[in-house]
């Protein structure tokens, strides 16, 4: 699934914030926003919640990334 560029805007506003957590040290790419997105879910830098806003078909697609 490639990443839309409301989600991509939203995600490069975001994720400055998310940076702040110890330990997070990202490369920004467009092509891998959604694995990392999955992975700070996983990792606990965020939360679900903090997903909204983004596209209902990236959040099930992070949610599928999670399950596996």
């Amino acid at each position: 699934m490639e990443i839309s560029k409301a989600d991509w805007k939203l995600y490069r506003e975001r994720v400055s914030d998310w940076q702040e957590h110890p330990g997070v040290l990202i490369e920004l790419r467009k092509s891998t926003a959604l694995w990392d997105i999955a992975y700070f879910v996983r990792d606990k830098v965020i939360t679900m919640n903090e997903l909204e806003g983004f596209n209902e078909d990236l959040i099930d697609a992070a949610k599928l990334i999670l399950s596996r």
